[in-house]
């Protein structure tokens, strides 16, 4: 029993040490230092509008990877579990013949985990002086053993993404408000690496988008063209921050087990098809490596915490805002779902803000709370 409260007290001793030290490192560090490491990057015009070009192709082809709203949620992991399970039975009476099941393949004995690193982020100004905000970042799908934590060292990359990552910019739409464009591709990780190099040159980046091109490829012609002119645009867009000598670093990291699920919703008078993509997240754990510091504000609740994710075709965004749900079949429980996340939504979170939001916030305050 002695060693026991003894390795406590030396627990919380160590726990305070370490957070007197890390408000000492705040109190002193420079109003310069802190706009560096938490402010966006200003963009040129110029540069802005290469990085929104390359949103267009996945915005022609309409897809909910490229071109969706997203509305996020942070709750409770029961209380997700159990608007789930309604939603389940509701959607799959509708939809006949339909199954909701995980749409990634599961291993006994594992948990399928997303590592992503994330670029600092950029403020795009374009020429209709509206500004948005952007970031970029590269993306592994893994595992890991249900015995271990949930960290770096513990992941394996599933068998493709070995020395591969997505290469993707996260860009806020202009025009819907809640919606994102993504233009993304897959990259080799030594070609990532380069790319933050601000010595890159013309040819270089050429030689990057050849690589990558071999390296996806699409099922169809017009799906191919499609691609090839996302890496070129999205390669092009890097070129340009480099050439005005905009910083591109990696400043977060995110690593947290996922569940992710899609649902195919069909238009009754044009049989076009619209797919509803969901994600939960749960074990997250969120990283400033630009101030090593970790977020708190998902271990520090009461209860453990899930993030909700819908993610919307916009071309189904105004029905679902104007509640016209005759001409789509599952779209009224989609909205009936999204209802039951939002009266579910912790009052800790701030709705339809993500991870990365709430890892600056919680910065933010503890910066705040050291300068006092």
């Amino acid at each position: 029993m002695k060693t026991s409260i003894y390795a406590v007290l030396v627990l919380v001793l160590f726990s305070v040490e370490t957070f007197a030290a890390k408000k000492c490192e705040f109190l002193f560090m420079s109003r310069l230092e802190f706009d560096r490491g938490y402010n966006a990057i200003k963009l040129t015009v110029e540069q802005s509008e290469k990085f929104l070009q390359s949103t267009f192709p996945d915005q022609k082809r309409g897809s909910t990877t490229g071109d969706r709203a997203e509305y996020k949620f942070t709750l409770g992991k029961e209380a997700l579990q159990n608007i789930f399970e309604q939603f389940k039975l509701t959607i799959e009476k509708r939809i006949s013949g339909f199954q909701l099941a995980n749409r990634d393949p599961i291993t006994t004995g594992f948990r399928n985990v997303t590592l992503t690193k994330y670029s600092n982020r950029f403020k795009l100004k374009l020429a209709s002086g509206q500004t948005i905000t952007a970031k970029i970042r590269t993306r592994k799908y893994g595992f890991i053993s249900e015995e271990l934590q949930i960290n770096k060292l513990n992941f394996k990359p599933i068998k493709n993404m070995q020395d591969v990552s997505f290469f993707e910019f996260k860009i806020e739409n202009p025009q819907h408000e809640n919606s994102v464009l993504k233009p993304r591709f897959m990259i080799k990780d030594d070609d990532a690496e380069a790319l933050k190099n601000p010595k890159i040159t013309a040819q270089d980046i050429k030689e990057i988008e050849l690589r990558c091109i071999d390296l996806n490829k699409m099922k169809t012609d017009q799906e191919q063209s499609a691609q090839n002119e996302t890496i070129r645009l999205m390669l092009n867009a890097l070129l340009g921050l480099h050439e005005q000598g905009s910083v591109y670093k990696e400043e977060y990291e995110t690593i947290y087990e996922r569940i992710s699920y899609k649902i195919p919703l069909k238009s009754k008078s044009t049989g076009e098809v619209y797919e509803v993509q969901m994600t939960f997240d749960e074990n997250i754990s969120v990283k400033s490596n630009y101030f090593d510091y970790l977020a708190r504000i998902y271990e520090n609740q009461d209860q453990t915490v899930s993030v909700a994710e819908v993610k919307v075709p916009l071309k189904l965004l105004q029905d679902l805002n104007n509640q016209k749900f005759d001409q789509v079949l599952g779209l009224q429980e989609i909205a009936q779902f999204l209802k039951q996340l939002h009266l579910s939504h912790l009052f800790a979170f701030v709705e339809n803000h993500g991870k990365l939001y709430h890892l600056r916030r919680d910065l933010f305050n503890e910066i705040d709370f050291a300068n006092k």
